[in-house]
């Protein structure tokens, strides 16, 4: 199962979020779910690391590991920040909603 932890800070404003373990729902290469896990968390990477220029703070492990970190992010790049972590925790729910053996959405 995967795991994904979204940590928010007093404002409610997501600060982190982390994913471990593998779907299992099929083999390597036909597992639609982690597919699908793996195509929002890389879009949402490249939206932060990429798009809006902000340092990230992520670690990569064994085991499906991943954590990512916003620190000292410009109010102004916030707001675009928060609209893409969003979008990707919504997704992430609905991929919950239908695969929900294989993936467990806390949101903190």
């Amino acid at each position: 199962m995967i795991t994904v932890k979204i940590k928010r800070n007093e404002k409610k404003e997501i600060v982190s979020f982390e994913l471990n373990g593998h779907a299992g729902y099929s083999s390597n290469g036909k597992d639609i779910v982690c597919a699908a896990v793996s195509a929002v968390t890389n879009m949402t990477l490249i939206g932060l690391g990429e798009e809006l220029a902000l340092p990230l703070n992520f670690k990569k492990g064994d085991g499906g590991y991943l954590k990512c970190e916003l620190e000292d992010i410009p109010t102004e790049k916030m707001k675009l920040a928060q609209f893409l972590l969003s979008c990707m925790v919504i997704e992430y729910r609905d991929i919950e909603n239908h695969y929900g053996k294989y993936i467990k959405v806390i949101d903190e």
